[in-house]
């Protein structure tokens, strides 16, 4: 099944195979980000602008399960399924904290109380399932990507600049120095051995940076002949595939994070689909024919056209 929100405020699921529209439900919000957590607990949670604008659903019906009130009128900017940790993040462009809200049956409960509550184990335990466990980081959120452990989150705030959340310790733990990415950002994580991070690509750029765990420093991995369209780790996420453009046509470069050699190989059907599955958006054009190489597709519209601009936060 595949689950979209639309701009009039409707959250629909749709048939595997074709497409159509099997459910129906009125949000009641504008809505700007979509998770859908799958497995035990399989739940889809909508979030966006407006008093109510956080709501979770049954997968089938589309029945509400939950729905948070907001009475300050937050606005939620990006919400991510963390499947390693049965739970859903959630960053707000309006307000310097993140949410996590755990989703599996088994949730620890959570404890509402100042630290001598806790040490003193009079704190009040809320259920685990759905309750939010909020907590500060430095500024409103932009965007948020998910990490290649499932501790690990990393945050654009709203000013651009990149940092790294550590969700065991509830806070940012690192914010690399480099100059805020002002049109957006692209990336991807990525693990090799006991080596991991995030290949991150500023929108426009040809530019692909490394942002590894230890160091926490951004440096020059890969150039690539034209500008960055998306980047998706590979199975395993050992190697990061980076779509850009060319002179007639979309290419793809695959990066190995470590040593930073590249190697250019066809955009093929499998390709295509591991860059839809990570949420690159950008280009929206058909499946390559099989067996196609690397020509197979025409150049999409110049940034600036509708379909060449970047797209919200995506849908599954």
């Amino acid at each position: 099944m595949r689950y979209t929100a639309t701009a009039q405020g409707e959250l629909l699921r749709h048939a595997a195979d074709d497409g159509r529209i099997t459910a129906r439900v009125m949000l009641g919000f504008e809505p700007r980000a979509l998770a859908v957590a799958g497995g035990p607990g399989a739940l889809v949670l909508v979030a966006g602008r407006g008093r109510d604008a956080i709501s979770v659903h049954d997968p089938e019906s589309l029945a509400t399960v939950r729905r948070y009130a907001l009475p300050d009128g937050r606005s939620v900017v990006a919400a991510l399924d963390l499947p390693g940790r049965a739970r859903f993040a959630l960053g707000f462009s309006d307000r310097d904290e993140l949410w996590e809200i755990a989703y599996g049956p088994d949730a620890p409960p959570v404890l509402l109380g100042l630290v001598h509550d806790y040490r003193s184990n009079e704190a009040v335990p809320l259920p685990g399932r759905l309750t939010p466990r909020p907590f500060r980081v430095p500024g409103a959120t932009r965007a948020l990507l998910p990490g290649a452990v499932p501790r690990e989150l990393l945050r654009i705030d709203a000013s651009g600049r990149v940092g790294v959340i550590d969700l065991e310790v509830r806070r940012e733990i690192e914010r690399p120095a480099h100059p805020p990415f002002e049109d957006g950002v692209l990336a991807a994580a990525w693990r090799q051995r006991d080596a991991r991070g995030w290949l991150i690509a500023a929108r426009g750029s040809r530019r692909v940076d490394r942002l590894r765990a230890g160091d926490w420093r951004l440096e020059p991995v890969a150039t690539l002949p034209g500008e960055v369209l998306g980047l998706a780790a590979s199975p395993g996420a050992g190697e990061v595939h980076a779509l850009h453009a060319g002179a007639t046509s979309v290419g793809v470069v695959r990066i190995d994070p470590v040593s930073a050699e590249t190697v250019a190989i066809p955009y093929d059907a499998d390709t295509h689909a591991l860059l839809r599955q990570q949420g690159t958006r950008a280009v929206r054009c058909p499946p390559p024919p099989d067996g196609a190489g690397e020509r197979a597709l025409s150049r999409p519209p110049v940034p600036g056209t509708p379909a060449g601009n970047a797209a919200p936060q995506p849908t599954r």
